[in-house]
């Protein structure tokens, strides 16, 4: 099967690699450029960055073995290691991130506008000459300036899009034939995409105890819990749906909380009216769908942060979220009045789903409710592949996804709706109020007054219902490798697993 799909193992691959289950091959080999889930998870193995993960998701020194910050928390010096080298056996130098961040401020990088908290990179993204706020003043420093404090700065070191680039080779250095990396595993191309092996020049090769990975292509999140479960695939990669409950067999849970939620394209008509939003969301039962999903530590979600990310700060609640299931059909009906959608008048919305048996159950039961209102719905069932595709590009209506935890707080649930969120802002919402409220919030390292600016932030969302959430739970992730540590960041680098 992994013949068929893959090509042969090329052979620097052991027998014993690790077969991870995705929904399409990887292919990209510049980091800077990887868009897909798979693409960003494979970058995350093939390069490392000043700063990277450890397996429970904490942020650790990465190519740099310490670093300090200035007290008004605009420059960062970093050391890096000695003696690393690429894949190739070329020096690691400072001089390679630079490069690579130049490199990254470039309108073909999808998420090089994480890095505009750097002074200069703003005017670099333009073309503009402007003076860049990295530097390499030795070999093994690197000192990166920024134009404001920015909290989670360290926290972008470790993204793919802040990753080196061998800069004696110029920005085309990442090719099928020169596919030079510094992290863990480098890349063995295939005749149909991308497989890994283990970099035996990565500075702690003799601690990477995996020899190599092969992918395979499941159809949904249950052709690939089920190859989990018969041992053919030992993990998988960019599915955010796994069928409950996670005692099953082969099924763990992470330790963090997801939102389940409903994308909505405000592009669209109908949709692009905030009260259209709203009647929308108040006629999805929460409450019903908690007791039918059988999804882990459901919870109705009437905020966009999970209370234990908000603390002792009262987030924004939805306002119909005291109101009896009548009460909010009534207020949703007069709320589509002004667009003339009634019983009597209805109108069709497209709502896609990527296929799976459990997010086929949950389409229909989040949608349940809204011919009451005039809102027919016609179902679409995807394959994961196209889903996420059509979700960048734009081409749906509404959509059934998820947001992971993967953040320190709150923020991580707010920015993929920012500016800055590049492919992730599938809603295209641009609302500037909101914009000025979260930049306000990262920049804030007020540990104290930081929640606080960020419910602020998240208040502007919630009276747009720019998506409109649905319930929080704890996902569950087929597993069958030792070494898989759950966390709340859901972050799982293959450096750390036993094969």
């Amino acid at each position: 099967m992994l013949a068929a799909v893959c090509g042969p193992a090329p052979p620097s691959l052991a027998a014993e690699a690790l077969v991870i289950a995705v929904p399409e091959l990887p292919r990209e080999l510049d980091p800077q450029l990887a868009v897909r889930d798979v693409d960003l998870a494979a970058a995350s193995e093939m390069f490392m960055g000043l700063v990277t993960r450890d397996a429970l998701g904490k942020l650790i020194p990465g190519a740099a073995e310490r670093w300090d910050i200035s007290s008004d928390q605009l420059t960062y010096t970093f050391t890096l290691r000695r003696g690393m080298q690429w894949s190739d056996g070329a020096a690691v130098d400072a001089e390679d991130f630079v490069a690579g961040f130049r490199h990254a401020l470039s309108p073909a990088v999808p998420f090089a506008s994480a890095l505009l908290p750097i002074q200069g990179a703003e005017e670099a993204l333009a073309g503009t000459r402007a003076s860049f706020g990295v530097a390499a003043p030795d070999s093994r420093t690197v000192r990166i300036t920024l134009k404001h404090p920015f909290a989670a700065f360290l926290a972008t070191l470790a993204l793919p899009v802040s990753m080196p680039l061998p800069h004696r080779r110029g920005e085309r250095a990442f090719t099928r034939d020169n596919p030079a990396s510094n992290g863990p595993f480098m890349a063995a191309p295939t005749e149909h995409g991308l497989a890994l092996a283990k970099n035996p020049r990565f500075f702690a090769a003799n601690e990477v105890a995996v020899p190599g990975v092969t992918f395979v292509a499941a159809s949904s999140s249950d052709e690939a819990v089920e190859m989990v479960r018969a041992r053919t695939a030992q993990l998988t990669w960019g599915f955010s749906f796994m069928p409950p409950p996670p005692r099953a067999r082969g099924l763990k849970a992470e330790a963090g909380t997801d939102l389940l939620f409903v994308a909505v394209n405000a592009r669209k008509p109908i949709l692009n009216r905030r009260e259209n939003r709203h009647a929308l969301a108040m006629t999805i039962d929460r409450e019903a769908f908690v007791r039918s999903s059988r999804l882990e530590n459901a919870a109705p979600a009437y905020t966009m942060v999970p209370p234990q990310l908000a603390g002792a700060v009262a987030f924004h609640r939805a306002a119909y979220a005291p109101l009896t299931g009548n009460m909010r059909s009534a207020v949703a009906e007069v709320l589509l009045e002004e667009s003339q959608v009634s019983r009597a008048n209805p109108t069709t919305l497209q709502f896609r789903y990527p296929k799976g048996a459990a997010t086929a159950a949950f389409a229909k039961a989040i949608t349940a409710g809204w011919p009451r209102i005039g809102i027919n719905v016609q179902l679409q069932e995807d394959a994961p592949a196209e889903f996420a595709d059509a979700l960048r590009r734009g081409d749906f209506d509404l959509a059934l996804a998820t947001w992971p935890s993967r953040a320190e707080d709150a923020a991580g649930f707010m920015t993929p709706l920012s500016l800055q969120a590049g492919p992730w802002n599938m809603a295209g919402y641009a609302e500037p109020e909101f914009n000025k409220r979260l930049q306000a919030a990262l920049s804030e390292t007020d540990q104290v007054i930081r929640p606080q600016t960020l419910a602020q932030a998240e208040s502007v969302l919630i009276e747009d219902q720019i998506i409109l959430p649905v319930v929080f739970f704890t996902p569950v992730r087929p597993v069958a490798v030792e070494g898989w540590q759950p966390n709340a960041l859901g972050i799982h680098p293959l450096r750390y697993l036993l094969r």
